[in-house]
């Protein structure tokens, strides 16, 4: 059986991928993907199905989502963008959820701790932030 398999870009040509991160229940895969889309993944059939961009920062643009991460209990999926703004997903519901603005900071990564209390932040600037989830 081979370790690794080829599952398809799920950015349609555009295939820089950031980050990923799956659901516990390995239904889906969410990658975060240059030029502001974010690719949803059925793993079940092994393809994107589909893509989404983040939504639009103050100079128009859609920013480049940078980390994405997907909540302990698969329900949102989190993410972050170089342009300082975190936006949430309804894996659920298939909706957009809450952004928010984190104003001159470049963010890079974001997790969200075990008990699903707290989302982690790290920025290249070397700021942490924290924020509960509830």
């Amino acid at each position: 059986v081979a370790m690794w398999k080829a599952i398809g870009s799920s950015s349609h040509g555009e295939n820089e991928i950031y980050d990923i991160a799956a659901t516990s229940d390995h239904k889906w895969l969410f990658a975060a993907c240059v030029k502001g889309w974010w690719g949803i993944i059925d793993l079940q059939k092994d393809k994107c199905v589909s893509r989404q961009h983040c939504t639009l920062s103050g100079n128009g643009y859609h920013s480049n989502p940078i980390s994405v991460a997907v909540s302990p209990d698969d329900k949102l999926l989190y993410m972050v963008t170089g342009a300082g703004t975190v936006e949430s997903y309804d894996i659920q519901a298939a909706k957009a959820g809450e952004m928010k603005s984190i104003t001159n900071q470049v963010l890079t990564k974001i997790t969200v701790d075990p008990e699903n209390k707290f989302v982690f932040i790290a920025s290249n600037s070397g700021n942490l932030y924290k924020y509960a989830t509830g």
